[in-house]
């Protein structure tokens, strides 16, 4: 079976379920998936209250979209039926490295991440951070409800904790940080993003960047922008950035 059709969700929120394993050429193949597990079943059951004929989005975190169709619902699994397949290019890439916070509000900020099509995303040791952040099953449970709820076809790849001066500057077109220094940063002004740009974002924790690492910065190459915002929480941070950026795109 091959063919599928181009199915478009653009502007509509669909249910949707990750599996990292599911490929195109699967449904190139077979036509129907299933659903099982105790928690997820309860979840689309009694919470979501799922229906026959509903719409399921299958995601696998690298751009690849099933849309399906129930079939059946019961205690034990889910049937769907496969109606279209798509597989994404990335419109964007950029990455982020974040000063490390305190937990509740790190892992908020890694979920706007994957919410706002963050690709890599560095948790980092800088002078006002907090010392450690260590990955575990809760945080994989946050991330994965992240995309299933923005609908997003990208899982954002989270990688072990580093220090500033180990980001590698040279694996990117460009590199920005946001700073609380209206001497320091600039706008953009007219400057436009091209979607293939690797992008890297460097963003302090509460207490922004020290000096001397915005100095290490700027003699790297990097470039400071300072928004006219009161000083925002980290997750906050991330969130109005990446829409600040976002703007500067040729197709925008």
């Amino acid at each position: 079976m091959t063919g599928w059709p181009l199915v478009s969700q653009r502007g509509i929120k669909v249910r949707a379920y990750y599996d990292p394993k599911i490929t195109k050429e699967q449904f190139d193949q077979e036509a129907y998936y299933q659903i099982q597990g105790e928690d997820i079943i309860h979840h689309f059951v009694k919470v979501v209250r799922l229906r026959p004929r509903e719409k399921v989005l299958l995601l696998n975190g690298k751009g690849l979209t099933v849309t399906t169709e129930v079939l059946r619902v019961d205690k034990l699994k889910i049937d769907l039926e496969v109606v279209g397949v798509v597989e994404k290019k990335r419109p964007y890439i950029i990455d982020y490295a974040v000063g490390i916070t305190k937990r509740e509000s790190f892992e908020d900020t890694m979920r706007i991440a994957v919410e706002s099509g963050v690709h890599r995303f560095f948790p980092i040791k800088t002078e006002f951070a907090n010392d450690l952040y260590i990955k575990d099953e809760r945080l994989d449970k946050i991330l994965e409800s992240s995309l299933t709820q923005s609908n997003n076809p990208f899982m954002t790849e989270i990688r072990e904790q580093t220090f500033l001066k180990e980001l590698e500057f040279k694996n990117y077109k460009k590199v920005y940080y946001f700073t609380l220094s209206s001497e320091k940063g600039k706008a953009l002004g007219t400057t436009k993003l091209e979607p293939d740009d690797s992008i890297l974002v460097i963003l302090g924790p509460e207490g922004g960047l020290s000096v001397q690492e915005e100095d290490y910065l700027d003699q790297n190459g990097a470039i400071g922008i300072n928004l006219a915002t009161p000083i925002l929480r980290t997750p906050n941070a991330l969130s109005c950035s990446v829409g600040y950026l976002l703007a500067h795109y040729q197709n925008n």
